[in-house]
């Protein structure tokens, strides 16, 4: 897991909890005070022993809190850390969606051995649309999600998202339901994203 999930972890059980419950969490999840570099590649059981403490002290699921990790990544800690790079230049939720493999293709260009997260592809339907990620990152589904709803409020956009759902050859799937709203506003059924 890249370290920048790890990183939104931490920041927002600090700011939802205290210095001391991270503290707490870190240690009792035998991480310690581990300082996340936010590119650096780490074992995808170091974000799950975290999720899992956190998940304990805090009385919520493990699913939750990597949710809220999610959220928190887009609204505060991805800012932060990305800068400009962040700046909303699209006008809809999908229009960002549609834009997001660039934005980590250009990621990877400026910091060789990063592993962005990319997308397989995007289909859009009028109120909703599926997306197909590659990877089988079990952390990364709640992560994902949270950052997916987070980022459609950004936008004025409410979304309800389904369980993930494994992919014949790898991967898993998410739809996104809109309701009212339309995601798809020139009517193309699919976009994939990468070029």
């Amino acid at each position: 897991m890249i370290g920048i999930v790890n990183q939104a972890l931490r920041s927002w059980l600090i700011e939802r909890a205290g210095r001391a419950c991270w503290l707490a969490v870190s240690e009792s999840s035998g991480v310690g005070q581990a300082n996340f570099l936010t590119f650096e590649e780490y074992p995808d059981d170091i974000t799950l022993r975290l999720a899992e403490k956190t998940s304990e002290l805090l009385g919520i699921s493990c699913e939750q809190v990597l949710g809220e990790a999610g959220k928190f990544w887009i609204t505060h800690r991805g800012p932060a850390v990305y800068g400009e790079l962040m700046e909303f230049s699209a006008e809809t939720f999908a229009d960002y969606l549609r834009n997001m493999d660039r934005l980590h293709t250009s990621l990877v260009a400026s910091l060789p051995g990063l592993r962005a997260p990319f997308m397989c592809n995007f289909q859009f339907q009028d109120a909703g649309l599926t997306i197909a990620y590659p990877s089988e990152l079990e952390a990364f589904k709640p992560f994902l999600a949270g950052s997916l709803k987070a980022l459609a409020q950004r936008f004025g956009t409410e979304i309800e998202i389904s369980e993930a759902t494994p992919l014949d050859d790898g991967g898993f799937a998410f739809e996104i339901d809109a309701g009212q709203a339309s995601l798809n506003p020139n009517g193309s059924p699919t976009f994939p994203l990468a070029e």
